[in-house]
């Protein structure tokens, strides 16, 4: 285990020393003054959590296999750009934070890991529509979308799973209705957990 967190550290993470680390199992720069490129952390074969949140790292997005051991993954608040690559479902994610980034395109509609509980793309700049296979997720609690342009509808069969806790789908360009089945029967809203729900500034009618 490697935390370096909450210092005054600048520089690049050094690529050729980090590959070498082939028993890392969790790595925190997180809070610091890192600039440069993201090692290819989907090559540490050990490697569980990876966190550099809060700081100047540039580059793409590394693409996870389906042997990587990864199930933390957070580069909030960085400088990161292209697209976000999916999430392999035979991996064991729990969290997936890239908010707060300059990321682009669209949310592929495919199945997501089971195990996911935390997703966060908000404040970049996406587009298209929130996927419907959220909705699949038996554990997801927490969805963060806003400050995007995503269009389209709010989706219902996400917003309605008994285990979420928090979702927030403002600053964007959604448009209808809040889905009736979403508020509607006493069963399904005693079964809910959600503490928090923000749907605003968005075209909603």
């Amino acid at each position: 285990h490697v935390d370096l967190s909450d210092n005054m550290l600048s520089g690049a993470i050094p690529q050729e020393e980090f590959m070498n680390l082939h028993n890392l199992r969790m790595f925190n720069v997180s809070v610091n003054s890192l600039s440069g490129g993201l090692p290819d952390v989907s090559k540490l074969p050990m490697l569980e959590v990876f966190s550099a949140s809060t700081n100047s790292l540039r580059g793409e997005l590394p693409h996870f296999e389906r042997d990587s051991n990864m199930r933390f993954f957070d580069v909030s608040k960085n400088l990161m750009h292209g697209t976000i690559p999916p999430l392999h479902v035979q991996m064991s994610w729990v969290l997936f934070d890239v908010s707060g980034n300059s990321l682009s395109g669209e949310l592929l509609p495919v199945e997501f890991p089971r195990t996911l509980r935390v997703f966060s793309v908000g404040n970049n700049n996406l587009n298209g529509s929130i996927p419907l296979t959220f909705g699949k997720l038996p554990y997801v609690e927490h969805l963060d979308f806003s400050s995007n342009k995503f269009t389209g509808m709010l989706p219902s069969t996400v917003m309605r799973k008994p285990s979420l806790r928090y979702f927030n789908a403002s600053r964007n360009t959604l448009e209808g209705e809040l889905p009736q089945s979403f508020y509607q029967g006493e069963k399904e809203r005693s079964a809910m957990k959600l503490s928090e729900l923000d749907v605003s500034h968005n075209r909603l009618t």
